[in-house]
Parts: C-alpha cells; sequence; structure tokens
C-alpha cells in the first residue's frame, strides 16, 4: 500500500515538475520574444 502510494506521488510531483517546466519556458519565450 505505502509502495503504491509513493509511486503515485512521484508520479504526480514528476506531472508537477513536467507542467512547471513548460509553463516557464512558454513565459520566458514570450518574454524574449515579446522584448
Amino acid at each position: 500500500m505505502s509502495f503504491r502510494a509513493s509511486v503515485f506521488s512521484k508520479k504526480e510531483l514528476a506531472l508537477i515538475l513536467s507542467a512547471s517546466l513548460i509553463v516557464s519556458s512558454i513565459l520566458y519565450i514570450s518574454y524574449v520574444t515579446g522584448r
């Protein structure tokens, strides 16, 4: 049970990290092109 929970949390953490990276990259690109 705890093993599955840890795997799920790791998947959630990876999803959140990838989403934040994508958002930050889009904001950075828009900022650079906006200048």
